[in-house]
Parts: structure tokens; sequence; C-alpha cells
């Protein structure tokens, strides 16, 4: 009798293991079976060809509809089981770090709502409620809020389609009105380029490395994410003179365009300090813990004792086996958490490094024109870029008459 299994659903960058039940016989009538739930599905005479074939119909269309059981009560499912199913078909997807924060904030958010609910007692009351609680509670902008109720949407999307939601509780809840600023909701304040001073400020307070980051996003105009993934692999340097990142993974890959970033001199010398780095991203907090232990160590006044010197080496041995062990790569998360601590710590005011993004913009444009900008930040339209710059005040002074 064939127990269970486990098997990896390849999901691009990630896999997750699913638990797939097993063809089993059942001793009373000879059949071959495969439980789905709740549910026994009888196969066919056990141990022949036709049983086999079906079994893997059923498992491949049980895998296709994510993990859940065949004929699935719309009415009778409760908001925690529809959430549930949902979570499990979106790891199938191979999603991004942004995607799945996106919908877990949507799954937290309907979760806390209506946990014990039925899906089909969902309404466009639900929404609005969610709504007036972004608003009330969080103090959120209209662009937050509209993102949040836009995930939930998708979700129940989702459910009508894979038949968890009754089709006329979507068809109420898709036509909600969005939050607006009469509703009481903040309205998005627009990013702005971070000052010289600051940032002068911040590089000299920053670790080593996050100060690299910083400085190499300031240079180039980087996105966040970008720099958090740069390695030698994406890096072409035919020519000596001026390197090219291009980045294998990045905002607008999803839509076949390139990114392409210049690399200069200044840019060279930064990225030389990790020449060692041979495989994966130049950039990780694990280097970046081993660098502050290594300025430790030279700071120390006394030697260490032997029994200083045991402990030491047994925390290395479990660098990465102990609790909220650092990573091997930055996250534009944690990238910008561990800059705003650094900054926190230092009685500086804080800033998002997306500001540098903007920054550079600014720069560009001022010195080269909005064309520079455009092609350097790498939009297909000069308003976006636009959004990202500012007019600088010493031009505006030029023109008064």
């Amino acid at each position: 009798m064939a127990g269970p299994s486990s098997k990896s659903i390849p999901t691009g960058t990630r896999s997750f293991n699913v638990r797939v039940p097993g063809y089993r016989r059942h001793a009373a009538s000879g059949l071959a079976r495969v439980t789905l739930g709740k549910r026994t599905i009888y196969l066919g005479p056990f141990g022949t060809a036709e049983s086999k074939r079906e079994y893997q119909r059923v498992i491949s269309e049980w895998l296709s509809v994510g993990c859940r059981p065949p004929s699935t009560d719309a009415q009778n499912l409760t908001v925690v089981e529809f959430l549930d199913a949902f979570w499990k078909h979106l790891q199938t997807t191979s999603p991004s770090e942004s995607t799945i924060e996106r919908f877990k904030q949507a799954v937290r958010l309907l979760r806390d709502h209506a946990e014990f609910a039925k899906v089909s007692e969902l309404s466009p009351s639900t929404i609005r409620t969610i709504q007036k609680r972004l608003i009330e509670e969080r103090g959120n902008c209209v662009t937050t809020i509209r993102d949040r109720v836009a995930a939930i949407r998708a979700m129940l999307k989702w459910g009508k389609v894979e038949g968890f939601i009754p089709i006329d509780v979507y068809e109420r809840c898709k036509d909600v009105r969005g939050a607006t600023v009469k509703d009481g909701a903040k309205s998005q304040t627009r990013r702005k380029p971070l000052a010289d001073a600051e940032f002068v400020k911040a590089l000299a307070i920053l670790p080593p490395m996050l100060a690299d980051m910083a400085l190499l996003q300031k240079l180039t105009g980087m996105r966040p994410g970008e720099v958090c993934f740069i390695n030698w692999h994406d890096i072409d340097r035919t020519n000596p003179a001026v390197w090219y990142y291009v980045p294998g993974k990045h905002k607008t890959g999803y839509l076949g365009k390139t990114r392409t970033i210049p690399l200069g001199d200044r840019c060279k010398a930064v990225l030389m300090k990790y020449r060692e780095t041979i495989l994966g991203p130049l950039f990780s907090p694990q280097a970046a813990e081993r660098q502050r232990l290594e300025a430790l160590h030279k700071e120390r006044r006394t030697p260490m004792t032997p029994s200083q010197e045991r402990r030491h080496a047994r925390a290395l041995a479990r660098e990465h086996d102990r609790d909220r062990a650092p990573g091997s790569m930055w996250r534009t998360d944690s990238y910008r958490r561990a800059i705003q601590r650094a900054l926190k710590s230092a009685g500086l005011a804080s800033w998002f490094p997306y500001m540098l993004r903007h920054t550079r913009a600014t720069e560009l444009r001022k010195e080269f024109g909005l064309d520079a900008a455009q092609l350097m930040l790498g939009h297909s339209d000069q308003r976006t870029t636009e959004r990202y710059t500012e007019l600088d005040r010493d031009v505006l002074a030029k023109l008064a008459v």
C-alpha cells in the first residue's frame, strides 16, 4: 500500500514541496483509490495501467487548482479556508517579494475583518469597512488604500474563476468606489530628492557595505532592487573605459525591456572592493556582518582569552544555523531598514534609498537635460521621468523678468 509522497513543484527561482496523496488499494473491493481532502476517489482495479493513468489525471488536476479537493462548495466555504487555498495557489506561481508582501497585507485585512464568515457572505460593505479601517486606524494615503483593496479584488476574482466564490459576490464587490481624500485618506506625498548635505552625513555613519550601496545608487540612479541584486555575471566589462550593468531581473523585465546602466570610474572603484565575490550578489548581509565583527576585533585593546577564542570559533561554525542569521543577499526592505536603523542610531533624519534615484534624476536633468535623465533611469516615457525630477530654482531665477 503506497503512502503519500513529497513532490517538488518547480516555480522558477523557488520550489515548494507539496505532499501528494498516494496511489492506494482498497482492501475490501480491490480497487485503486486516492484521497483528496475528505473525498476518496476510486480509480479502477488496483495495479492496472488504466487505474494508474486515472491516478495521474486526478493528481494533475488537483495540483493545477491549488491542491484543493474537487467540488468545493462555494456557499459553505469559510473565508479562512478560501484564504488558505489562495495562499497555496500564490506560492505555486513563483511570486516576487513585492507580490508576496502585497497579498500578505490583503490576506491579513480580509482575515481580521471576516475571519469566521463564509465567502458567500462577503459584500460591498466588507470592502467599504476595510477601506474605512485603513483610513481611520492606520492613516494610510490614497494610493496605499487603493492598492490593498485592488489586491483583495484580485483574490476574489481568482476565487470566482476557480469556483471558490459565488459569481455574484465578486460582481458586487468589484465596483466599489476607491477611497479619496474627501473620505479622509491622506494624499500621496511626492518623493523628493535627498539633499547632498544629508547624504554626506549619512555616508560618514553608515556601515561600509551600506555606504557603498548607497553611493552606487547615487552615482547611477539605480532602483534599490537593482543595487541589491548586482553581481559580476550581469556586468559587461569588455569595454575597459565603461562597464555596463544589465540586470537579469528588474521592474520592467516582464515587458521584455532591457535595462542598461553605465558604470564609470567611481562606480568601478566601489565594485572592485568586492572583486573576490565570484558567485551571487556582491553585497550580502552575511558579508556585512563579517565586516562588522572584523572591525570590532581590530578595535580590541586586550587579546582574546582561550575561552573567548573557543566561543568565537563555535559562533563562526554555526554562523548560518542560528536564529535570524544574516541572509545571503539584501532585499529592498531589509536594505531600507538597515539604512534607517543606522540613521536613527546616529540621530540623523530618516530617508529612503529610493530617494537617491530621484536625486540622480534631478542632477542629470539639470546638467544634461530631460532626455539624458530618461535614458539613465530607463524610462520609456518622459512624463515618467518628469515625476522623478525637481526643477532647479536657479534655472527658474534666470527666467524671472
